[in-house]
């Protein structure tokens, strides 16, 4: 099976894995593709054996690295045409424990989308094709008036997606990305549609939010929502389905960017706009998926001392940055650009009041 993700042709092998079925319903979003290949992505039960393995997360293989994190494996074959990820997603399984312990109330198999998209596409697409898309961390909506993209980007827990959720359902705008917006060089905004990560702040004062996340949800589900959020509100959180959740006539296919914007707390006393230059902001938006990716940040790190001492190809972190920066700058080229600098006492609906006029300008 062939997708358009990104704007590239990425084509999906999962044979008769166990958890393919949940996996292609949620893939379903993006447009089918008959074109060639840019990447192939294959759900494997065991990574390609190690050459090398220092420390033990990272491992080279003869024809490129992989990766072991806590909830998956991966390995790239740097040398395949096209670039070829095995994608090794070992806990397809029930578990009442991981359901209830864990904050959005899934069994593990189930979690298969969310893990590929933040750790596999993201880090694909920084590694081997940042030349042509860069990866922004931040949510993106399209303006129903002038049917361009609007980015709202900055660090975690800042407000990005209970803007997105009002701008959507307040203002008519149309979802295009949730946590990681797709932009390739002709400022284009490619739909990242894996699921919203919607948490307890999101819902906070917000009945029709509440209503849509938990609309074909059990009772079971509500309840265990009430008794964890007792906990913090930022310890609970539901994948929210596209449809769903903001209904099929807001879900977005693609838009030019018109509009960035990187919220930041700070010592202020109200919500204000500061203009940035392209290049401020493809530094910014550099220096926060850097940050956002430290683990991927850290295995270039040990590709860069695995490959040192075995003599072999060169790393890609330097290649790696060097061109999503130069993507960046492209892309932001003619766009307004502009810091959202946000108080620090300031409350998600004290937020939202002060921040909306400015988006909708």
């Amino acid at each position: 099976m062939k997708y358009t993700i990104a704007g590239l042709t990425i084509e999906f092998q999962w044979g008769a894995h166990r958890c393919a079925e949940v996996f292609e319903r949620e893939l379903r979003y993006y447009p089918q593709s008959d074109a060639a290949s840019d990447c192939v992505v294959r759900l494997v039960d065991a990574l390609p054996e190690a050459v090398s393995a220092n420390p033990s997360t990272y491992l080279e293989t003869a024809d490129g690295f992989g990766i072991r994190g806590q909830r998956f494996q991966a390995a790239w074959h740097e040398s395949a045409d096209p670039v070829t990820v095995d994608f090794c997603f070992p806990d397809g399984r029930n578990s009442w424990r991981h359901k209830l312990l864990g904050m959005q109330f899934t069994h593990p198999y189930e979690e298969i989308s969310q893990v590929f998209h933040e750790s596999v596409l993201a880090p694909t697409l920084l590694m081997f094709f940042s030349r042509k898309t860069a990866v922004i961390h931040g949510s993106a909506v399209q303006n129903p008036r002038t049917g361009e993209a609007v980015i709202l980007g900055g660090s975690g827990g800042i407000g990005k997606t209970s803007s997105e959720i009002a701008l959507i359902l307040e203002h008519g705008f149309r979802f295009l990305a949730d946590d990681l917006s797709f932009v390739d060089t002709e400022g284009t905004v490619w739909p990242n549609y894996a699921f919203p990560k919607i948490y307890a702040y999101n819902v906070q004062n917000s009945p029709d939010v509440y209503r849509r996340l938990f609309q074909q949800r059990g009772l079971l589900d509500r309840l265990w929502w009430q008794l964890t959020s007792l906990r913090g509100l930022e310890t609970v959180r539901r994948r929210a389905d596209l449809n769903t959740f903001f209904g099929a006539e807001r879900v977005g296919t693609g838009a030019k960017l018109g509009q960035l914007n990187v919220l930041f707390r700070r010592q202020t006393e109200r919500v204000r706009a500061v203009s940035l230059t392209a290049r401020q902001a493809a530094e910014m938006n550099l220096a926060v998926i850097q940050g956002e990716y430290k683990n991927l940040v850290t295995s270039l790190h040990w590709q860069a001392f695995n490959r040192a001492v075995l003599g072999e190809k060169p790393p890609l972190n330097t290649v790696m940055t060097e061109a999503l920066y130069a993507t960046l700058l492209h892309a932001f080229e003619h766009v307004n650009c502009r810091v959202i600098e946000i108080p620090f006492h300031f409350t998600i609906t004290q937020l939202r009041q002060q921040l909306m006029p400015l988006l909708l300008e």
